[in-house]
């Protein structure tokens, strides 16, 4: 008996077709998506390994130039230089460009002098506040204004007025948006301040040319020998208003070429001869620079960041105490 077969129809040939070019499609997109997806990460790959190698580049920075503010500090050189302007380098990288700059760190009304203390106490410091609040009286903050910004602003850091876990300052910031207690500890960036009670962005912005965080308490440490005549009114804060910004500019434009020797030759200048002030305001100022603020931008293949840190020389090492990493603007 003969066998028969069917043959398919042209409607089975036709759907068996369209499945397998939506097959082939279907393979096709996955391909171009795994493609896609490879590219993309050996972009991300290539973007760190640059990124990577621009922090190392920023570390070799920060050595040279810890190595070199060491070498001019043993001189006796670098504070003449700092008086002179910002200290600055740049270096051709293959494939790149590094630019170093550094100033006198010290150049500024340090906001952590409105206590003193140490580890975990600190306490009011009746001379630091009123250079800060002399600061900011100066910018044009009314005197009521002022008053209230130094009183949040040591409430933040004070920890000897209370020994209870939360103080009477933190209610007031626990009850706030952020729900946050007050630091309890000088501050370490700038950037906290915004955190503050009054501390408005426009506040911010006014105060952010003229001062500054480091590491140290009691009245602003202000090397003398390095300020220019258009950071007077620094001057005349850290004196307490006690010589008016005018003055304070004629001051810092008769400064000997070489600097001021003592405390003793800077007090003899006419303007400064019958001031009287504290004691520890005095014991402040220096004639040396104890720290410079060091930048470092990094341009690196598709990188770009800025290193930015303080060195303290104290002792003669320069020493890092803060450092933050940053993109360029």
């Amino acid at each position: 008996m003969r066998s028969t077969r069917t043959l398919p129809s042209t409607s089975q040939s036709g759907a068996a077709l369209l499945t397998a070019l939506v097959i082939v499609a279907a393979l096709a997109s996955l391909a171009a998506l795994m493609m896609e997806t490879m590219r993309r990460t050996q972009r991300l790959d290539a973007n760190l390994s640059s990124q990577m190698q621009a922090q190392w580049l920023a570390i070799g920075a920060d050595a040279y130039a810890r190595s070199s503010a060491q070498r001019l500090e043993r001189s006796g050189e670098l504070t003449a230089l700092l008086a002179a302007g910002p200290l600055q380098a740049a270096f051709p990288l293959d494939q790149g460009l590094m630019r170093i700059s550094a100033v006198d760190g010290g150049s500024c009304i340090n906001l952590n002098s409105v206590v003193s203390g140490a580890g975990d106490i600190y306490a009011i410091n009746p001379t630091g506040s009123a250079q800060v609040r002399e600061l900011m009286t100066g910018l044009g903050i009314s005197s009521v204004q002022a008053e209230e910004l130094v009183a949040a602003l040591g409430a933040w850091m004070d920890t000897a007025s209370s020994s209870s876990a939360v103080t009477g300052d933190d209610i007031a910031y626990r009850q706030s948006a952020g729900r946050y207690l007050t630091g309890g500890e000088p501050l370490s960036e700038l950037s906290e301040l915004r955190a503050i009670r009054g501390f408005t962005p426009e506040i911010y912005a006014l105060l952010r040319p003229y001062i500054c965080t480091l590491p140290v308490t009691g009245p602003s440490p202000l090397s003398i020998n390095t300020l220019s005549p258009d950071q007077a009114r620094i001057l005349s804060a850290a004196l307490l208003g006690r010589l008016s910004e005018g003055a304070a500019e004629e001051v810092l434009r008769s400064r000997p070429a070489e600097g001021w020797k003592s405390l003793g030759e800077f007090f003899a200048h006419r303007e400064l001869r019958s001031m009287e002030l504290p004691q520890e305001a005095m014991e402040a100022l220096s004639l040396k620079t104890r720290f410079i603020e060091l930048t470092a931008e990094i341009t690196h293949l598709d990188a770009d960041i800025v290193m930015s840190e303080i060195l303290d020389l104290r002792d003669g090492a320069a020493r890092p105490i803060a450092r933050r990493w940053s993109d360029a603007p």
